[in-house]
């Protein structure tokens, strides 16, 4: 069965806690190490609190990528649902710049690549 993560698990990035981020960090961790699944890069802006900064997100971006790796993260708008915290522009403005330091396959890989995959799409 595939199964995808759907906006990486909802982590409670407007509480800014360690230990919260630490439960859901380890939490990710493991099910991308004991099973199959995707993750779906989605979701980050409207789980941050209304003045978000793109820095407050990449803590949670970067654990993904790095436990998932790009070939099983895939971007998502979580559009309409984004414009609780900002419009579709500013969060994939956001992505972009979270996801600036990964090579080419990689940022190929989570803005089309791995959901062509996924769900085999043959694009």
């Amino acid at each position: 069965m595939k199964v995808v993560i759907n906006h990486c698990m909802k982590p409670q990035i407007a509480a800014r806690d360690a230990m919260q981020f630490k439960q859901w960090a380890d939490g990710m961790t493991l099910l991308a190490k004991e099973t199959s699944a995707f993750c779906k890069f989605s979701a980050l802006i409207t789980e941050a609190d209304e003045n978000w900064q793109t820095e407050q997100l990449r803590p949670y971006a970067e654990h993904i990528i790095a436990s998932f790796g790009a070939e099983r993260v895939m971007w998502g708008s979580d559009w309409p649902v984004c414009r609780l915290r900002g419009e579709y522009a500013e969060w994939r403005q956001a992505a972009l710049e979270l996801t600036s330091g990964l090579g080419d396959g990689a940022r190929a890989a989570i803005y089309g690549g791995t959901a062509n995959n996924f769900y085999d799409l043959g694009l």
